[in-house]
C-alpha cells in the first residue's frame, strides 16, 4: 500500500511541476569543444565561406537587431582566419572556400541548394543558448537536411564533414551612467563541424568579445566619438583558443 501511494505521490508532483511550468523557457546549450561522443578526424574537410547566422534563428542572449550587411561585411576577415587555422596541421586536411568554388563550378552543383534546406528549418527551441544547440534542436533531425549534406558531399569529392563559420552577432553601443560616457562594440561568432554522413556536430567552436571605452562627458560629435577599434575586437575574437579540441589539430 505503502508503495502505491508513493507512486501516486510521484505522478502528482510531476503533474503540479508541469502545470506550475507552463510557459517557462528550458534552456539549452552546449560547451564548446568535441561534441559527438565518438568523434572522427575527418579526411576531407569542406570549409564553407562565412555566413551571417539567420535572423529568425533566435538564440538567447544575441541581439538581433544588427543588419546582415553589417555582418557579412566581416566576413572576409573571418575567413581568412579560418584558412589560416589549416596551416602546418597535417591532420586538418579539407577543401578551402576558393577549392570548393573550382570544383563546384566544374560539375555544376550549387551550394545554394544547401543552404536552402538550412534556412528552412522550423525554430523549435525557444531556449537555446548558442548555434550548437539551435541546431541540434530545429536543423539535425530534418530529413531534407540529411539528403543536402548527402548530395553535398558526392558532389564534393565525398567530403565526410562540412565547417560552417558563422557571424552570430556584431554590435555596438553607448550609454551615459553617472556622467561617464561609454562606448562599446562586442562580436560573436560560431564554427560548427557536421558530419556529411550523419548529420551530426563533431565539434562546436566559438566566442564572444566585448570591448569599450569611458570618457567623463558625452560627445555630441559622432566623429569625435572613441567606440574601440574593429580591429582589436577582431584580434582578441579570433584567436587559437576558438579551435581548441578540434578534431586531428596540433597546438
Amino acid at each position: 500500500m505503502l508503495k502505491i501511494d508513493l507512486r501516486i505521490l510521484a505522478v502528482m508532483s510531476s503533474l503540479l511541476a508541469a502545470f506550475l511550468c507552463t510557459g517557462c523557457v528550458f534552456k539549452h546549450s552546449l560547451n564548446y569543444g568535441l561534441i559527438d561522443p565518438e568523434p572522427m578526424i575527418p579526411a576531407r574537410i569542406s570549409v564553407l565561406p562565412c555566413s551571417v547566422w539567420p535572423k529568425s534563428y533566435l538564440i538567447m542572449g544575441v541581439d538581433n537587431s544588427h543588419s546582415s550587411e553589417s555582418l557579412s561585411g566581416f566576413c572576409g576577415v573571418f575567413d581568412s582566419h579560418v584558412v589560416s587555422a589549416f596551416k602546418n596541421q597535417p591532420y586538418m586536411r579539407g577543401f578551402t572556400p576558393r577549392l570548393l568554388s573550382r570544383i563546384h563550378s566544374k560539375n555544376g552543383y550549387q551550394i545554394k541548394a544547401l543552404w536552402k534546406t538550412f534556412v528552412k528549418a522550423s525554430p523549435k527551441c525557444i531556449g537555446c543558448q548558442d548555434i550548437a544547440s539551435f541546431y541540434q534542436e530545429s536543423i539535425l533531425n530534418n530529413d531534407s537536411w540529411k539528403m543536402a549534406l548527402t548530395e553535398f558531399s558526392k558532389r564534393t569529392r565525398l567530403s565526410d564533414a562540412i565547417l560552417f563559420p558563422f557571424m552570430v552577432e556584431a554590435k555596438q553601443f553607448e550609454k551615459n551612467t553617472r556622467g561617464i560616457h561609454v562606448t562599446g562594440r562586442s562580436l560573436r561568432v560560431g564554427l560548427l563541424l557536421v558530419s556529411t554522413q550523419t548529420g551530426k556536430i563533431i565539434w562546436f567552436g566559438g566566442k564572444k568579445v566585448f570591448k569599450q571605452n569611458q570618457a567623463l562627458s558625452q560627445v555630441s560629435d559622432p566623429k569625435q566619438k572613441q567606440f574601440p577599434p574593429w580591429k582589436l575586437v577582431f584580434k582578441d575574437t579570433l584567436v587559437k583558443e576558438l579551435w581548441r579540441d578540434f578534431p586531428g589539430r596540433i597546438h
